[in-house]
């Protein structure tokens, strides 16, 4: 299936679009990639990521190299190879033990070696990697070949989930209301529509079959009470989890002036949203109202207290 036209500013039979997007996990784009694309496509809300770091670039490594291979040798034995932080005292410095694991099928008895090793020294992003003596396995020399390839090319490549979370943090400038319980579909008003086709754009540019979707919603009474709907439950769930937040800050007697005022300014930003959505769907939305007013009587209340 092709990507959907995104409505334009035109449109106003149309008050906006339901917006959904997938990113394939094979995507892993380069810096400049991503760099490119964001200048192409002017979106909004986006600054190129950091540099990976070397740490997060092995991390990374260590779990994609996933389950390691598991055999049985001549006497039986189930023999397993594992790969684990090594205990660390300094902090320029990351270490993984490559470790053959040995036992019986009840895996009763088990005898672990250590037959090689990644290490990371982070100032100069440089991996060593070093088979001992006791190794004796083609596939456990393998394992350290791959480490060492998959390393190099996490160095240079952001996962999917980069990707996903650049188009996230744009769309989030668009006033987004999620419209299903799990999340993923999203109603965007059609003031936003540049950054919506924005954002198609950023992820069709990766290729393969990663796309946004955008379904216009019709200016209809149903689609009305779908939004406001959708608004009150965003409100309700997240001014909720502003107070708790803020009970758990001012119990941990570790509250400041700063963490505070966020607190409140992200209940004046639920207040600012329904206002804009009041104003798009020209009607009140009592539950998000009262939603806010019960969290700003909460929130008063928890810092009289202090």
């Amino acid at each position: 299936m092709g990507m959907l036209a995104v409505p334009t500013d035109v449109d106003t039979d149309r008050l906006g679009a339901l917006v959904w997007y997938t990113v394939r996990d094979i995507t892993r784009p380069t810096r400049d990639e991503i760099a490119r694309a964001v200048a192409a496509t002017r979106l909004p809300g986006v600054v190129v990521p950091k540099p990976i770091a070397s740490s997060d670039a092995l991390r990374r490594t260590v779990r994609d190299l996933g389950t390691l291979p598991e055999r049985t040798d001549d006497a039986g034995h189930i023999i397993r190879l594992l790969l684990r932080e090594a205990p660390q005292t300094d902090r320029e410095r990351l270490s993984y033990h490559l470790i053959r694991e040995t036992g019986d099928k009840a895996r009763v008895e088990l005898h672990y070696e250590e037959v090689g090793e990644l290490h990371l020294h982070k100032p100069t992003a440089s991996l060593s990697v070093a088979a001992y003596g006791g190794i004796t396995d083609a596939e456990e020399r393998r394992v350290l070949d791959r480490a060492s390839s998959t390393f190099d090319f996490n160095r240079e490549h952001y996962n999917s989930q980069m990707v996903r979370d650049i188009v996230g943090k744009a769309l989030q400038t668009a006033d987004p209301v999620t419209v299903r319980p799990s999340g993923g579909v999203f109603f965007i008003g059609r003031e936003h529509a540049t950054t919506v086709q924005a954002a198609a754009l950023f992820v069709c540019s990766f290729g393969g079959e990663s796309r946004l979707y955008s379904v216009p919603v019709l200016d209809d009474s149903d689609s009305r009470t779908m939004i406001g709907d959708s608004l009150e439950a965003q409100v309700e769930t997240e001014a909720s989890r502003v107070i708790e937040s803020l009970r758990e800050l001012l119990a941990s007697g570790r509250a400041s002036e700063v963490a505070t005022e966020a607190s409140l300014r992200s209940l004046r930003g639920l207040a600012e949203l329904t206002e804009r959505y009041e104003g798009l769907l020209q009607t009140r939305i009592d539950g998000a109202r009262a939603a806010l007013e019960a969290a700003q009587a909460q929130a008063r209340s928890l810092l009289e207290m202090v």
